[in-house]
């Protein structure tokens, strides 16, 4: 990047930003010591880039606090972390630069009321709804309606589900949930590092829009990179999990374009 002509900076700046990826390729930039080669314009950019995800990391790290003092409960049973929170928690290597939206977080169908029982008690609200929008989410989706406590802005998404009742793919979060591992000093779990990656996959491929899908498949090939070394026998439990879980499809077309467009190695 430090060497390219500033018509084709613009543009990648332009298109990073549209991918919600600016942050990610200016860690990058500045672990490598190649953010002061920028032109000023460009690194003042990818500097801003990084202020703002660092503030979005300080307000998840909060919200993940605040609602552990909710969710804190036996009768909310194991709640596992979902998406960017796992990455962050779990330290992993596609968190450092990584634009955070909203928590996502899971519990197990039948403890969804007394999750969510807790969390209006403590303060968290979904927005206002037709009865038609809220009877669409508590019976055909994987989640409840989004719930925003009311001293603050970030968005908590509930899921009992990886994906909607209405998808073809039929899972079984109570797979997910027995093999999710504790995270200490938390009451949190993290998927295990199998469910993560085919979470990641799956959310790439059935999560309806197409604007984040590059970011979420950087997310695909960073997560196989670290797992395949860090993890004792990763690739041998792969293929069987993604049959189990009934995620083979989106496993496959997972595996298919991160080594496709990426490199990624299989």
């Amino acid at each position: 990047l430090p060497g390219w002509p500033a018509a084709d900076l613009d543009l990648v700046l332009r298109l990073l930003r549209r991918a919600r990826l600016l942050g990610r390729v200016g860690w990058k930039l500045s672990e490598s010591g190649q953010l002061e080669r920028l032109p000023q314009p460009a690194r003042d950019q990818f500097t801003s880039a990084l202020v703002m995800v660092r503030a979005r990391e300080r307000l998840a790290r909060w919200e993940l606090e605040c609602l552990a003092a909710t969710l804190s409960d036996p009768s909310v049973g194991t709640v596992v972390l979902l998406k960017g929170c796992a990455y962050l928690l779990g330290n992993l290597p596609n968190c450092p630069g990584r634009l955070f939206a909203d928590v996502d977080i899971l519990v197990a169908e039948d403890r969804l009321d007394a999750a969510e029982s807790r969390l209006c008690r403590d303060g968290w609200a979904s927005k206002p709804l037709t009865p038609y929008d809220d009877q669409y989410y508590r019976r055909w989706t994987h989640e409840l309606p989004p719930m925003v406590h009311a001293d603050r802005e970030v968005e908590v998404d509930l899921h009992h589900d990886l994906v909607m009742r209405t998808a073809r793919l039929r899972t079984d979060a109570r797979l997910l949930l027995a093999s999710a591992r504790p995270l200490a000093g938390t009451p949190y779990h993290l998927p295990d590092p199998v469910d993560l990656v085919l979470h990641a996959m799956t959310h790439l491929l059935h999560g309806g829009e197409m604007d984040d899908a590059l970011r979420e498949l950087v997310d695909v090939d960073l997560l196989l990179r670290h797992f395949a070394g860090a993890e004792p026998a990763f690739w041998e439990r792969f293929w069987p999990r993604a049959m189990a879980m009934g995620l083979a499809r989106p496993a496959f077309l997972g595996l298919r374009y991160a080594a496709r467009l990426l490199a990624t190695p299989i």
